[in-house]
């Protein structure tokens, strides 16, 4: 075999190495993610809405629930940010009687208490809490509450009663998820758990 030869076939390998194998890469990513969600779909019974962003929705536990992916968005205009990961989330409607006007979630580095305080120091610095009526929003925060939203933030998850025509929910998201039905998996069945105690 000629130099030339040997030539043409180390340049016919390495387009290949450098534009093949990246393309035969995303192939399999984009096939893996199908096949996962409609797997995690098929398992749960819930809906697949296939495309770009994949989602599944349905009823568990006579709640309605649904686990998807989305584009992140620019906080100021909104548009779609194609330089962000791509987003998780899943959420399920709450049906027992969240205070109207209530927030619990995560409370950030820089957030003094929240307006809503408990007799657990632990949860007090860790959560923080707010509603419409305080008085309520306090009285709703029962002790095994408390645990559970401990529970929940380890996830990134927030509650939320009834805002305007918004139903009460428990909700999380993160940017960024990992392809594995497992990992679909823990994120729904902390949804469902959260839920349960939540309504209570």
């Amino acid at each position: 075999m000629s130099e030339k030869e040997l030539a043409t076939i180390g340049m016919v390998l390495g387009v290949f190495i450098i534009f093949g194998l990246p393309i035969l890469y995303l192939i399999r990513h984009k096939l893996k993610i199908k096949r996962v969600w409609k797997q995690f779909a098929e398992q749960n019974n819930l809906k697949h809405h296939e495309g770009r962003y994949p989602a599944v929705s349905g009823n568990i536990d006579n709640r309605y629930l649904e686990v998807g992916s989305g584009i992140g968005r620019k906080p100021l205009s909104g548009r779609a940010d194609y330089k962000q990961l791509v987003e998780f989330y899943g959420w399920a409607a709450l049906n027992g009687d969240v205070p109207d006007g209530f927030i619990a979630g995560k409370k950030g580095v820089l957030q003094s208490k929240g307006p809503i305080q408990t007799e657990s120091d632990p949860f007090n610095r860790k959560i923080w809490a707010d509603s419409t009526d305080q008085q309520a929003g306090r009285a709703y925060l029962t002790q095994e509450r408390q645990e559970m939203l401990l529970e929940l933030i380890k996830y990134d998850g927030i509650v939320y009663g009834p805002q305007g025509d918004i139903p009460a929910h428990v909700i999380l998201s993160r940017s960024g998820y990992k392809v594995k039905l497992d990992w679909l998996e823990e994120r729904k069945n902390m949804l469902v758990k959260a839920a349960n105690v939540l309504d209570n």
